[in-house]
């Protein structure tokens, strides 16, 4: 009689481990993510990153997400709906400027099958060199049921890439190359005035255009061929994020 219950103890354990691992297998095997997991971006630029669904989430009919950011590093302008499937989507969206971003999504007609993306958010990279989170830190999935789907989320990381934006730009105005930044930069190179702003991420000065790091006339005469001459900036100024290591590599 005690080996008959030990067997069954033993059996229903058996079942609850294989339990188990069938809901954490199907859990990992449920996913959602954002794409592209890693991305290296320039400085001020705008980029999206999606929410995918993968091939193994299916009958999907509404989804609840929050996801986190620092504004430190990241501004998020937008959520913008999966353009293929745009019309047969609502989404509602609110971005808190100072952390996180609320999505809910409903399929109008039938469902949705993975894989593939339903929303993106939009967003502009700040000026500092990092690497920053963006996280799901919360998800829920609804079939057409009304049922919880299961799932695992994953989140990415955004890296600013090298940013020297702003070379010539030495007032900090806006203008690029105006008679303010050639005044600005000859009184640095010439008569030991103040050393033009360093933004960060860039290796050098604003006032740095031919990238040899040493400042001296050539620098002030492709100030002025921008500033009064019409010359190309591309052409004129230097953009020490195009030679790395700066500046032994450097043209």
């Amino acid at each position: 009689m005690r080996k008959c219950t030990h067997l069954k103890a033993l059996v229903a354990l058996c079942w609850a481990a294989c339990l188990i691992f069938f809901m954490g297998s199907r859990v990992e095997a449920q996913r959602i993510y954002l794409d592209p997991a890693t991305k290296v971006d320039e400085c001020l630029n705008v980029d999206t990153l999606w929410v995918w669904f993968d091939a193994q989430v299916q009958d999907l009919e509404a989804a609840h997400i929050k996801l986190s950011y620092d504004h430190t590093h990241l501004i998020p302008t937008a959520v913008i709906a999966n353009p293929a499937i745009a019309a047969n989507l609502f989404v509602d969206s609110t971005i808190y400027p100072d952390d996180s971003i609320i999505i809910n999504v409903g399929v109008l007609s039938g469902h949705f099958d993975g894989p593939g993306p339903l929303v993106g958010v939009v967003l502009t990279v700040g000026i500092n060199i990092v690497t920053t989170p963006v996280n799901i830190v919360q998800s829920i999935l609804r079939d057409s049921e009304n049922h919880d789907i299961p799932h695992a989320a994953y989140g990415a990381a955004v890296q600013t890439g090298c940013c020297c934006r702003f070379q010539g730009d030495l007032d900090s105005n806006g203008i690029l190359s105006n008679l303010q930044d050639v005044v600005l930069l000859v009184e640095y190179v010439f008569r030991q005035g103040a050393m033009p702003v360093v933004d960060p991420g860039c290796p050098t000065h604003r006032g740095e255009l031919n990238c040899d790091d040493i400042p001296d006339v050539r620098d002030v005469v492709r100030l002025v061929e921008v500033a009064f001459r019409s010359g190309d900036p591309k052409i004129w100024i230097c953009d020490p994020c195009r030679c790395a290591p700066y500046p032994s590599h450097c043209p």
